[in-house]
């Protein structure tokens, strides 16, 4: 039970980072940086503090671009974001794994 809530807060976390992408991350509402705030906060409640740190440190080099008169790529944003993003694939996958292993420790148990 509890890596299915897990799996679902990282792809809600994975819908966040689509939505930004979408967004070319050049026009971050604050709707938006709440939200990035918000997942870094339930992230780090399930023990998955690497996650969160990057998050944070996201919505902060975001934060800095808003209040750019003319915002320019900053130096490894880019590199953070993809970062954010393999290791959701990569929890996610691991996160399913481990309902699966779940599921079969239960059924052996049933018997």
């Amino acid at each position: 039970m509890r890596q299915q809530k897990i799996r679902e807060e990282l792809k809600e976390c994975k819908g966040l980072m689509t939505d930004l992408f979408q967004s070319g991350l050049a026009v971050v509402s604050k709707s938006q940086m709440e939200r990035i705030s918000k997942e870094s906060t339930i992230i780090r409640q399930y023990g998955l503090s690497v996650l969160a740190d990057m998050l944070l440190e996201l919505r902060e080099r975001l934060e800095r671009r808003r209040h750019e008169a003319e915002p320019k790529q900053e130096e490894g944003l880019l590199e953070l974001f993809a970062k954010i993003n393999q290791y959701l694939k990569n929890a996610i996958r691991q996160a399913d794994l481990d309902e699966a292993g779940e599921r079969i420790q239960s059924y052996e148990n049933s018997f």
